[in-house]
C-alpha cells in the first residue's frame, strides 16, 4: 500500500522499514513522530491491519513510549476491524510489543468515545471481526481477544456516559 503526502511524495512500508533498518527504530520514531505529515501517513497505513504495516508497528511499538505508543495501539486496534487475521497473528507473535488488551477491546480507537453507544457499536465491529477468523493457528489469540473485547464491553456499560 502506497500512501500519498501532502507533498505530493509517497510513503510505503517497505520505506519505512528501510528507515528503521538503516537508521534504527528510536532515531526513525523520533523523525516520523516530529513529522505530522509522515506520521499521519504512518498512522493511516497501520490502520489498515495490512501485514507489512503492521511489521512496522511491531518494530516502532518496541522502543515507543508515552503518546506515540498509545498511537501504535489504537491504530492497531483500528486495523482488527479490517485485517482481524493478520493482527491477531502481530499481535500474538512470542516477542510482541503489543499486549492484548492494547488492542482487542481498545475503544479509545472508536470514532465516538464519547457515547456509550458508540463505543458499544465500535466493540461490536470488532467482536463480529474476529469472530470471522477461523484460522487453527489463531484460536487461542482469537480467545484472549474476544474475552478482552466482552471485558471492555463491560467496562463501557459501566463508565461511558449514556
Amino acid at each position: 500500500m502506497v500512501l500519498l503526502l501532502d507533498s505530493g511524495r509517497t510513503l510505503t512500508a517497505e520505506q519505512v522499514k528501510t528507515r528503521i533498518a538503516s537508521n534504527g527504530p528510536k532515531a526513525t520514531l523520533s523523525e516520523l513522530h516530529d513529522d505530522p505529515a509522515q506520521w499521519a501517513a504512518i498512522t493511516a497505513g497501520i490502520s489498515t491491519g495490512s501485514p507489512t504495516w503492521l511489521e512496522v508497528a511491531v518494530s516502532l511499538k518496541r522502543i515507543s513510549d508515552g503518546g506515540a505508543s498509545e498511537e501504535l495501539n489504537l491504530c492497531v486496534a483500528d486495523g482488527l476491524i479490517r485485517d482481524p487475521k493478520s493482527v491477531l497473528a502481530a499481535i500474538h507473535l512470542p516477542d510482541s510489543p503489543f499486549a492484548t488488551e492494547e488492542v482487542c477491546g481498545n475503544y479509545e480507537a472508536a470514532p465516538e468515545t464519547a457515547r456509550r453507544a458508540g463505543v458499544l457499536r465500535w466493540l461490536k465491529r470488532q467482536e463480529v471481526a474476529i469472530r470471522r477468523v477461523g484460522v487453527e493457528t489463531l484460536q487461542t489469540a482469537r480467545r484472549e481477544c474476544l474475552s478482552a473485547i466482552l471485558r471492555a464491553k463491560s467496562d463501557a456499560k459501566e463508565h461511558v456516559p449514556e
